[in-house]
């Protein structure tokens, strides 16, 4: 599996707890099958990148590749170890939502 950055771990478990508030044990599952699936073809695979997800093209100035893998949009480095930067629903505000995770991460230093 692939490393997560501090910002792509408060994401996915942001989104895992939004889950189980709404007693949603399978879409828990799916997205925790999803990253292990993405892992795999990011490691293994030969993953289809886009610059970054066609509602935020701004997104593609952060350098990072993207992929939707079912309702599930993944930003990757782009360094030789790749890792997990960012994990979103696939409607999700993703600026706004980078924003939070960032100072959180911010916040914990």
């Amino acid at each position: 599996m692939l490393a997560l950055t501090r910002t792509a771990e408060i994401l996915l478990d942001s989104l895992l707890a939004d889950y189980e508030r709404k007693n949603r044990a399978e879409a828990q599952l799916k997205l925790l099958k999803n990253l292990e699936e993405v892992s795999e073809e990011v490691l293994f695979g030969n993953p289809r990148y886009l610059s970054a997800p066609r509602p935020f093209p701004r997104l593609a100035a952060r350098g990072y590749n993207w992929t939707l893998h079912e309702d599930y949009w993944f930003a990757f480095t782009k360094d030789a170890i790749p890792a997990i930067v960012y994990v979103f629903y696939a409607s999700a505000r993703m600026p706004g939502l980078i924003q939070m995770a960032e100072r959180k991460v911010a916040q914990s230093k």
